[in-house]
C-alpha cells in the first residue's frame, strides 16, 4: 500500500490516525510512505508508526547524518508456502 496517512493541512488529523490503526488491524504487512507522511517530520511519522505498530518502508530515504535508511527499505515475509 502506498501511504499519505496526513491529509494537506497543517495539523494531522483523526483519519490518519485511524487509517494507521485499521491498517494494522487487517494486519498490513507493509505501508510504503509517500511525501505527504513525512509533512510532520520523521520523528513524528516514526512515532505513529510505533504507537500503530505499522510497518513503514522506503527505500530511497536516508538519513543524511548517519547515511542509512530512514526507514525499513523493504520487507519480505513467508506467506504460505512462499
Amino acid at each position: 500500500h502506498a501511504a499519505g496517512f496526513f491529509p494537506e493541512q497543517d495539523t494531522p488529523t483523526d483519519a490518519a490516525w485511524f487509517l494507521m490503526d485499521a491498517m494494522h488491524m487487517l494486519n498490513t504487512d507493509a505501508v510504503g510512505v509517500g511525501d505527504r507522511d513525512l509533512r510532520f517530520g520523521l520523528a513524528f511519522l516514526r512515532e505513529q508508526a510505533k504507537r500503530s505498530q505499522l510497518p513503514l518502508t522506503s527505500a530511497n530515504l536516508f538519513e543524511k547524518k548517519t547515511k542509512k535508511f530512514a526507514l525499513a527499505p523493504s520487507v519480505v515475509k513467508k506467506v504460505g508456502s512462499v
